[in-house]
C-alpha cells in the first residue's frame, strides 16, 4: 500500500514514485514503529498521524530534504537524525532546519556538509559559476519575552472563556497592551476580563480605564448563511503587545555570536563568501530583523560576513480561508562588498509551495476595526460552533473551516436529539518547516 493512499494528496502534479520515495526515506531513517506510535509526542510523529494536505506537504518536503542530505553526506545526515530523535527541542528544531536547508539548496548547487562537530559553520555551497559560500545555519526561535506573552495571553483567554461560559453569550474580545506588560499588568487584565464578562449583556464595550490595556468586547455574529449553535459558547480572542524593549538587543547578541563563530572559520584572503542563513518563525518580523541586520553590517565594516539570509516559511491562505499553500519568504541583508564579490547568488528551490517576496503579515479584521499589527506579538484563538442546517433533500450540512489563523469553525449536528461535534485537524502550531 502506498503512503498516500490514506492521506489527502495535494501532490498530484508530481511523479508518484518521487513522492513515495520521500516518504520511504522517512521510514528508513525513523522507522515505521516509531513514526506510527500512538503515544508519540514528537512533532514528526504527530505530523505522521495527521492525514491533512498540509501535513502531507510538510512530510514530503522533509523527506525530500532527507534524500538530498543523504546524497550530500550520509554520515552528516545520520548525526543530524540522532539530534532530531534524541536532542532537546531546540536541538531537534535546529537539526531539522539544517536538513531542510540542504534540501533547499542542493538541487542547483553543490552542497558539502561540514564534518561532525565542526564549530562555526555547517555547510559549504559551490555554485556552478564558481562562487564559494561558507554557510552558518541558525534557527531564530521565539524569544523568552514572546513565549511569556503567549503563556499569559493563554491564561487571559481562559479567563474570558470561563466568564462567557457562565453568561452563555457568544462574544469576541480584542486586547492590546500599549507597552510590554509586567506581571502586575497581567493580573489587572485578568481581573478586568472577569468583570467585563460577568457584566456583558451582548452590547459592544470598549474599556481603556487602566491606561495600560485597550479592551474591546463585542457580540460574536455568525457569517452569512451560518447559524451559531445555541448549545455551545462560540468565541474569538485576540491579544497583542508591542515588542519587549530587549527584543532587538537579544537578536543582535545572537547574531554577533553567530558572526564571530563563523569569522573564525573562514580562510583569510580566500574566495569564500561567509554568510548566515537564518530560519524565522512565523511570529517574527522579517522586515524588522532585516533592518537590524542591515544596520549591523553597516556599522561593522570590518566583519568578514557578507550577507545574512532570512528564510520564513508559513501557511498562506486565500482571503476566504478556503484554500491554503506553503509560502517561503526569503530576504537578505548584505554588505557593500557582497554586490561585487558574489559572482553568483545563492539559489533556493523548495519541493512544495512557492518562494515569495511577501512576508507573513498580521492584520486585525473585526467589528473593532481593520488594521495591520506590525512589530507586535499576537495571540489569536477562537472556536465558532456552527449548527448544521437541513437542505431541501433532507440532508444535514455544515462546513468545517478555518476562519482565520488560530480560529476555527466546529460543526454541530443534532442526531436523534443528541449533539455531535466535528472539528478539523489544522495543526497550525505543529510544523517542521516553519
Amino acid at each position: 500500500m502506498g503512503y498516500l493512499e490514506t492521506r489527502q494528496n495535494p501532490l498530484t502534479s508530481l511523479p508518484m514514485e518521487e513522492v513515495e520515495q520521500a516518504f520511504e526515506k522517512l521510514v528508513q531513517y525513523f522507522g515505521n514503529r516509531w513514526l506510527n506510535s500512538e503515544a508519540g509526542t514528537h512533532t514528526l510523529q504527530q505530523l505522521w498521524r495527521r492525514r491533512d494536505a498540509i501535513a502531507t506537504n510538510e512530510l514530503f518536503t522533509f523527506g525530500s530534504s532527507v534524500l538530498a542530505a543523504e546524497q550530500a553526506s550520509a554520515e552528516w545526515l545520520k548525526a543530524k537524525i540522532k539530534l532530531v530523535l534524541k536532542g532537546d527541542e531546540n536541538n531537534q528544531r535546529g537539526a531539522i532546519f539544517e536538513i531542510l536547508a540542504v534540501g533547499y539548496t542542493a538541487s542547483r548547487q553543490k552542497v558539502t556538509p561540514a564534518r561532525a562537530n565542526q564549530p562555526g559553520f555547517d555547510i559549504d555551497i559551490a555554485t556552478k559559476e564558481g562562487a564559494l559560500y561558507r554557510v552558518s545555519l541558525k534557527r531564530y526561535s521565539q524569544s523568552v519575552h514572546e513565549k511569556l506573552f503567549r503563556k499569559k495571553s493563554g491564561a487571559a483567554e481562559a479567563k474570558f472563556l470561563a466568564g462567557m461560559s457562565k453568561t452563555r453569550f457568544n462574544a469576541q474580545m480584542y486586547v492590546e497592551a500599549n507597552e510590554y506588560p509586567a506581571e502586575s499588568d497581567w493580573q489587572r487584565l485578568y481581573t478586568k476580563i472577569s468583570q467585563l464578562t460577568s457584566e456583558f449583556c451582548g452590547h459592544r464595550v470598549i474599556d481603556h480605564s487602566d491606561g495600560k490595556w485597550l479592551i474591546a468586547m463585542l457580540p460574536l455574529l455568525p457569517d452569512q448563511h451560518e447559524l451559531l449553535s445555541s448549545t455551545h459558547v462560540s468565541y474569538s480572542f485576540v491579544c497583542t503587545s508591542c515588542h519587549h524593549k530587549n527584543e532587538q538587543s537579544n537578536f543582535l547578541s545572537k547574531l554577533d555570536s553567530a558572526i564571530s563563530n563563523l569569522e573564525r572559520h573562514v580562510a583569510p584572503n580566500s574566495d569564500q563568501l561567509p554568510v548566515i542563513l537564518m530560519q524565522l518563525p512565523i511570529t517574527a518580523s522579517a522586515h524588522t530583523l532585516k533592518l537590524w541586520s542591515d544596520e549591523y553590517l553597516r556599522t561593522n565594516p570590518s566583519s568578514t560576513v557578507e550577507a545574512i539570509f532570512f528564510l520564513q516559511s508559513y501557511t498562506s491562505s486565500s482571503e476566504d480561508m478556503s484554500s491554503s499553500h506553503i509560502s517561503h519568504f526569503v530576504s537578505a541583508a548584505v554588505s557593500e562588498s557582497f554586490q561585487t564579490r558574489a559572482a553568483r547568488r545563492l539559489e533556493f528551490e523548495v519541493p512544495v509551495g512557492i518562494i515569495t517576496r511577501q512576508p507573513p503579515e498580521w492584520r486585525l479584521h473585526s467589528d473593532a476595526g481593520r488594521r495591520s499589527l506590525p512589530e507586535q506579538y499576537v495571540y489569536q484563538r477562537g472556536k465558532h460552533y456552527i449548527a448544521a442546517t437541513t437542505e431541501n433533500s433532507g440532508k444535514l450540512r455544515c462546513d468545517i473551516k478555518r476562519k482565520a489563523p488560530g480560529i476555527e469553525s466546529i460543526a454541530v449536528f443534532n442526531l436523534n436529539g443528541e449533539n455531535v461535534v466535528f472539528a478539523g485537524r489544522w495543526g497550525e502550531d505543529l510544523c517542521l518547516i516553519g
